[in-house]
């Protein structure tokens, strides 16, 4: 469902359950939402323990993301979870959505990083990744940019591996396990990739909750 801008306001309005900013739909621009995001909890959620950031593709097993929470020693104070990803290669396809030229990113690899649809910040960690991104570059690559560059590199922040978050696999691998494994994954699954299929949203979470 693609909402106009005017439908957009006028649901903010009514309900005050959106936040809308005016930025240009551009993919170089992913890395500037998501610092706004940071911005606006550092500013407007002093009670909030933990930040989730998610794509609207995603399935999302609250019960099991909770009992994640719950599971994450006290000391780990600055704490930053999702799928994680070791030694990823920098993509120099020029073609590819995620490339990189070597003035961008010269190192061969990339740092440390969370992504698949799910990422789960402490509070505490929140302001201290946004007050930092305002002494590196914008990268295009927003997970990397926030978990690997900023978190990792400039603040030596180590991301953790959330296991059951099922994101970035090959889309015919999705059909099949949607197709023949529709309960275990509503069960099991923190969080699942649905491409272009939100009506299986729907089916995985009744699914979760019968």
């Amino acid at each position: 469902m693609h909402w106009s801008l005017q439908e957009l306001e006028k649901e903010a309005l009514e309900n005050g359950d959106l936040i809308i900013e005016h930025i240009e739909e551009n993919r170089y621009l992913l890395g500037l939402k998501t610092l706004l995001m940071l911005k606006w909890f550092t500013n407007n959620c002093p009670e909030a323990k933990y930040l989730i950031k998610t794509d609207d593709e995603m399935f999302l097993n609250v019960p099991n993301i909770v009992s994640h929470i719950n599971s994450v020693p006290q000391a780990w104070v600055n704490y930053i979870g999702g799928q994680l990803h070791l030694n990823d290669p920098v993509d120099r396809n020029p073609y590819s959505k995620s490339f990189a030229p070597y003035d961008w990113w010269p190192g061969a690899e990339y740092p440390p990083y969370v992504t698949g649809g799910l990422t789960i910040m402490s509070s505490e960690v929140v302001p201290i990744l946004f007050n930092a991104s305002l002494t590196v570059p914008l990268y295009h690559l927003e997970d990397i940019f926030l978990t690997g560059i900023i978190g990792f590199d400039k603040l030596n922040l180590i991301p953790s591996n959330i296991p059951g978050i099922e994101s970035g696999v090959p889309k015919w691998i999705v059909r099949l396990k949607m197709a023949f494994s529709l309960r275990d994954l509503a069960k099991t699954s923190v969080a699942f990739h649905c491409p272009e299929d939100p009506d299986f949203i729907k089916d995985l979470y009744n699914q979760a909750v019968n």
